[in-house]
């Protein structure tokens, strides 16, 4: 369960009666003082808080309920909200590379025309900021795309595209940026072909 996940899953707990509360906070000191569970801890505590609010009543040992978690199937499977909030945050990774790509090849252009906005040592600001968040969102993508083990094209493909891009920011020298095109269409793409992959989330 990624970050934000563990936010949520925070934020529905505070918002517990008092009881459920106490119920939840003994399953996870539990789960987090037990090396077995401790990795997963966060997947068997949503599906805590799921049978809590549903109203279940938990066995006494808590031991049991975590063992029949285990077993149940129920950890590997991924509730729609959840399926939602990746998606939607599959495309604003999408979206960021595109926003840093942008910020790092109109200052390459600048740089060959010799033409800064308002001088080198200012302008190199932008495209510094840039490769850091690309750097971040590329990371962040391949591990959205591996957690749920759909084909590596869907971040692979960015590696080879932002080349080619760069390549061409420094070969076609027009104030219309080709090179900012591509990896903008590549991106939207992606976001477009994943929705699909989301969908097939049983």
């Amino acid at each position: 369960m990624d970050q934000r996940m563990i936010e949520a899953y925070e934020s529905e707990k505070q918002a517990l009666e008092p009881k459920q509360k106490a119920q939840l906070e003994s399953v996870e000191q539990l789960l987090f003082s037990n090396k077995e569970y401790r990795e997963q801890a966060y997947d068997y505590l949503r599906l805590t808080l799921e049978d809590i609010k549903a109203g279940k009543t938990l066995p006494k040992s808590l031991k049991t309920y975590i063992s029949q978690l285990k077993n149940s199937g129920r950890l590997h499977q991924v509730s729609e909200d959840e399926i939602k909030q990746d998606y939607e945050h599959y495309r604003i990774l999408c979206m960021w590379i595109a926003v840093a790509s942008l910020l790092i090849l109109q200052f390459v252009k600048a740089w060959l025309n010799e033409n800064y906005i308002v001088s080198f040592s200012v302008d190199v600001i932008f495209p510094i900021f840039g490769a850091w968040v690309l750097f971040k969102n590329l990371i962040g993508k391949r591990k959205l795309v591996e957690k749920h083990k759909f084909p590596k094209a869907y971040y692979t493909l960015d590696y080879p595209v932002l080349f080619v891009s760069l390549v061409l920011s420094v070969l076609i020298r027009t104030p219309f940026d080709v090179s900012f095109v591509l990896v903008a269409l590549i991106q939207v793409f992606q976001v477009h072909k994943i929705k699909k992959e989301f969908q097939l989330i049983k």
